[in-house]
């Protein structure tokens, strides 16, 4: 009997499983499986003495379930299961399971990811990233290597051995394609997004940095110079990887970007933008309000807008039904100031009206602001031979068009009895 199986956690049933795929424990041990049978007479089962039980038999368990496996010695390992007659699944309901090696949790766990190992983050020049890896995985390994060949412009090839394949290819090549970027080693168009997006060719200067934390979503590492700032997403082969993230100031970005003649038709979307980023928090959806009134594209006089303004100071003014309208657009769920109130409901209202304007276009505009700061770089790789991952040129394409959506937010930040900060941007990505 195995002690190990007490610490060992099924996160997926076995049914699905096909024979040879591991499984693994907290220390290592490995155990491939074979296959799992389910029988509603346990005597049907054969002998099962040396099987080890993962529960304890009930009066309604009269079945069992037998998993098969074989050890690194070879020899076949069986686990018990109590189950109801005609059962035939083993999920993970019950704790003392197995956890399946999938590549996905290897990946995970590969400590391959750059935010596992490197301890500085940003403003790195190319040696300050192999210098790293040499001091996380030591100057005599296949990863050190692979960053130097990745300097030099070599062909990059990494001896597999202990590593994890996946975490190489899809959480280590993210070290190496800025690197590649930089030299020049790539195939595809991102020196016409480089042009686009700095008005230069020559990035040789530049530095790469790495986000931290998780929520960013729409790159996976960046080039800086100045202000010209170029962002990277890593994808491996050609598998779509969905983004969420957070964009804080629009404006900043667009200011930032060095040819603007594509934006030239999105005039008051920019205007937008730059209100949410350079008014305060409790003026902004009144001047927005303003500005889309003078589109005709929401009912709000100049008169409402006073009259807003000095509710702050005196709540006990009379609203127009004008403004009653776009209060109650946000229920009042705790006590509230007439104020506060009104400035919700309006920031609520001018969101909804730009997020279905089909004449401003704002969400067009942001997707295709935010995609084209973006240079999208795929990892190719050849089958691996002999234990060694072999890779292609990297290949880059841009735009990226990883965002298909961007709306204007305001219910997080505008509440009925406090303003918590400025309009927020909800981005959506494939």
């Amino acid at each position: 009997m195995l002690s190990f199986t007490e610490y060992l956690t099924e996160t997926q049933g076995l049914i699905g499983r096909k024979p040879g795929e591991p499984f693994i424990d907290k220390d290592g041990k490995i155990l491939l499986f074979q296959k799992v049978e389910f029988f509603d007479n346990p005597k049907d089962a054969g002998n099962i003495s040396d099987a080890t039980a993962v529960n304890k038999p009930m009066s309604n368990l009269t079945g069992v379930g037998v998993a098969s496996f074989k050890a690194e010695s070879g020899k076949i390992v069986r686990f018990i299961k109590y189950i109801k007659p005609k059962t035939t699944k083993w999920d993970n309901s019950t704790p003392n399971y197995f956890e399946f090696k999938s590549k996905a949790s290897v990946k995970e766990k590969s400590g391959l990811k750059p935010t596992d190992f490197l301890t500085k983050m940003e403003n790195l020049s190319m040696n300050d990233i192999l210098q790293q890896v040499g001091a996380a995985f030591g100057k005599d390994t296949p990863l050190y290597t692979a960053t130097k060949q990745a300097i030099a412009g070599k062909p990059i090839s990494v001896v597999i051995g202990d590593l994890s394949e996946t975490g190489i290819t899809n959480y280590f090549a993210e070290i190496l394609q800025p690197i590649a970027l930089i030299k020049g080693h790539y195939d595809g168009n991102a020196k016409d997004g480089i042009t686009a997006i700095t008005g230069t060719d020559d990035i040789s200067k530049f530095k790469i940095n790495f986000p931290r934390g998780s929520a960013q979503g729409l790159y996976d590492s960046y080039l800086t110079s100045g202000d010209s700032r170029i962002n990277i997403s890593s994808k491996y082969g050609s598998a779509s990887k969905g983004a969420k993230a957070s964009v804080t100031n629009l404006y900043n970005i667009y200011k930032a970007y060095k040819d603007k003649e594509m934006f030239e038709e999105f005039g008051t979307a920019i205007e937008l933008a730059r209100i949410i980023a350079e008014s305060d928090a409790e003026t902004a959806p009144l001047e927005i309000a303003s500005l889309l009134a003078k589109n005709k594209l929401l009912d709000f006089t100049e008169t409402d807008r006073k009259l807003v303004e000095k509710l702050k100071q005196d709540p006990n003014l009379k609203l127009t039904k004008n403004i009653i309208k776009l209060r109650d657009n946000i229920n009042a769920y705790k006590p509230s100031s007439p104020f506060t109130h009104v400035i919700a409901g309006i920031a609520k209202s001018v969101s909804a009206v730009i997020n279905k304007s089909q004449d401003i276009q704002f969400s067009r505009f942001a997707c295709l602001l935010l995609n084209g700061t973006v240079i999208q770089m795929y990892t190719i790789t050849k089958k691996p031979m002999n234990g060694i991952i072999e890779f292609n040129k990297f290949k880059a394409q841009w735009p990226d068009d990883s965002v298909t959506t961007v709306l204007l937010e305001s219910t997080t930040r505008y509440k009925t009895d406090r303003i918590d900060g400025k309009f927020g941007y909800e981005v959506r990505s494939k």
